[in-house]
């Protein structure tokens, strides 16, 4: 954990101890590992004697008339299967929302050693920039109330923007987060460490479960 004015960014050494951290992530990359259930390839067709050219059968009417139906079923399939996995994750995040509004911590409380710990570990290993889900996600792990969380991360934001401008000028506080990747996480953009990147997104996107599984795993570390 970094103390109060040092900057907090993501070295090598940070990064081979966060691979520690995500065991939750391993089970995921396990799972993309599996091997396929595709039937064995069936032999090719005997090729057609020289000089005489393979002729492709003409498709009927019927035919094409049922291939243009199929295709535009499988749009229609693809069309609601998206429209279910939206709604599945708008139900999950006011599942989340409800859980995280139900906490009660008292405002001006400062956060616990382990508390901040955990906080630091998100904050080190994945983002300084959580959106609303996932601080809502940091929330109900700590047992404090999302402002609390998104203050604590814009309180820590500035301590370290403080002491990069400190070291390094308006250099230092430019190459602070320069080293960012953008990410779409369950529709939404989020700014990730590259080791977040490098650990989690080489085999298997983020979403809110990935990012749930990670905070389980810095708690577990944590106890």
């Amino acid at each position: 954990m970094s103390s109060a004015g040092q900057t907090s960014t993501c070295t090598l050494d940070d990064l081979r101890i966060a691979a520690r951290y995500f065991a939750a992530a391993e089970a995921l990359l396990e799972f993309s590992k599996t091997t396929s259930l595709l039937p064995p390839p069936t032999s090719a067709p005997a090729a057609p004697p020289p000089c005489v050219p393979a002729k492709r059968p003409a498709k009927s009417a019927s035919v094409r008339t049922a291939q243009r139906g199929s295709a535009k079923t499988r749009a229609m399939r693809a069309t609601n299967c998206e429209l279910t996995r939206k709604v599945q994750r708008a139900r999950a995040r006011a599942a989340l929302k409800a859980r995280a509004a139900a906490i009660r911590s008292v405002a001006n409380r400062p956060a616990t050693p382990w508390q901040v710990d955990i906080q630091m570990d998100v904050y080190r290993y994945i983002t300084p920039y959580p959106t609303e889900p996932w601080l809502d996600i940091v929330g109900i792990a700590v047992g404090r109330t999302r402002p609390q969380v998104k203050h604590w991360f814009s309180n820590q934001r500035q301590k370290d923007v403080a002491a990069a401008r400190k070291a390094a000028g308006e250099r230092g506080k430019q190459a602070l987060y320069a080293d960012l990747r953008d990410a779409e996480v369950d529709g939404r953009r989020l700014r990730l460490r590259p080791g977040a990147i490098a650990g989690v997104c080489a085999t298997v996107a983020w979403t809110d479960d990935v990012f749930q599984q990670a905070v389980d795993a810095f708690v577990k570390i944590r106890q």
